[in-house]
């Protein structure tokens, strides 16, 4: 008899812990306390204080991955029981959030941020719940099977569109292309760091959508997003973002896409991509500055609209790295401590850079990406298609005996 179906995924109950902890973590830091008035009549006073597009936008996105994955967790609750029960859960979570903030140094809760985290709970909840339905299998096929991959390109998008409030502002469409015909500033250095990342979504498409249908998908993708990027009120698409697509979009249509070491040879350009960021503007000091060791200092004492889009670039870039070091064929364990070791000596190094932050962060974030990978099932190197027409001989031919 096959065993019964567990009621409860411990694989992604321990990320949805590892998830509420480090909200728990970014709510209550530094986690100094202060005697306060009622929490409730500081919280409900807020009431007629409206945050900004980009706070509301990076608190739905603080709760949405807590969502996420407490539905897939949950493999044997219906689907509306499930959203329902995930996204109250959420709202309470973030209640008692706000409420502690009332009592904490430097932090003041706000009723706008419960809305908008108990929003972003709902929505990851129902993302979640989808994702585990037959409609979405029926839909994503096999793709669904990969959803660290998908979580890297969620991640991407996420930082490209920031902060999703559409303004349709004709203006930007004209400024946009009278940058990309007589561009201000042009910087070919730039212009690699696009094009490599670009290539690594290729390479991420290309898992999803295997090697011929990724030329098409990276070509929809590639217009969809720089066009939702003018109409979006964030930064335009500097001439760098559309040249480097158009490159990318190019080498994978016409070489890469049937080269069979094309994983190894993006996977160094975007090894490249991480060392050329971190070591920007690429003038030293003379004399070193302290290291931080204390982890997300930088993204707490900065504003939550940049904190959250640094968070997003930063999460795709080190767990793309660590990926696409295992697409290239090593093995998880030796890629995620070789990234790491890589990212904290690029960060010790920043100690002489300046307008850097030089902390344990980024390393922190490289390994727990790779546990996110691990946990998700994402741990050995892919097999990939051979090239169109490319012979396969397994076995010898048969001889024709005759008498």
């Amino acid at each position: 008899m096959d065993p019964k179906p567990q009621w409860i995924d411990l694989r992604f109950a321990l990320l949805t812990a590892c998830i509420a902890a480090a909200i728990v973590y970014g709510s209550l830091f530094p986690f100094q306390y202060r005697p306060s008035r009622s929490a409730f009549e500081i919280l409900l006073a807020t009431a007629r204080t409206p945050l900004s597009e980009s706070d509301i936008a990076a608190n739905i996105l603080f709760y949405v991955p807590l969502g996420l994955a407490a539905a897939a967790a949950l493999t044997r609750i219906p689907a509306w029981l499930k959203v329902l029960s995930i996204g109250l859960g959420g709202m309470i979570f973030s209640a008692s959030m706000e409420l502690a903030q009332a009592y904490s140094v430097g932090r003041s809760p706000d009723l706008w941020d419960l809305y908008a985290n108990a929003a972003g709970a709902f929505l990851g909840a129902a993302i979640g719940a989808f994702c585990r339905s037959k409609p979405a299998a029926r839909i994503l096929g096999g793709a669904r099977h990969r959803p660290f991959v998908w979580l890297l390109l969620a991640l991407w998008l996420g930082y490209q569109l920031f902060p999703y409030w559409f303004q349709g502002d004709p203006q930007r469409l004209h400024q946009v292309f009278a940058n990309l015909l007589r561009p201000v500033h042009f910087s070919w250095l730039d212009l690699f760091q696009k094009t490599a990342v670009w290539l690594a979504v290729a390479l991420l498409l290309e898992a999803l959508a295997g090697a011929a249908r990724s030329r098409m998908v990276l070509g929809w993708l590639t217009v969809i997003v720089l066009l939702l990027r003018t109409m979006i009120g964030g930064a335009l698409p500097s001439p760098e973002q559309i040249w480097g697509g158009a490159i990318a979009l190019f080498l994978w249509s016409a070489i890469a896409w049937r080269w069979p070491q094309r994983g190894a040879v993006i996977a160094a350009l975007f090894v490249v991509y991480v060392i050329l960021v971190a070591l920007a503007p690429y003038h030293f000091l003379s004399a070193p500055r302290p290291f931080e060791f204390i982890p997300f200092v930088s993204f707490l004492n900065g504003g939550r609209g940049s904190g959250a889009w640094s968070f997003l670039e930063k999460a795709f870039t080190y767990g793309t790295l660590v990926w696409i070091v295992v697409r290239a064929g090593w093995g998880l364990g030796r890629a995620a401590v070789s990234a790491t070791v890589l990212v904290l000596m690029l960060r010790i190094l920043q100690i002489y850079l300046p307008g850097r932050s030089a902390e344990i962060t980024d390393a922190l974030l490289t390994l727990g990406m790779a546990g996110v990978m691990k946990l998700l099932g994402e741990t050995t190197a892919r097999k990939q298609p051979q090239a169109p027409g490319a012979a396969t001989k397994r076995y010898p031919m048969p001889r024709t005996v005759t008498r």
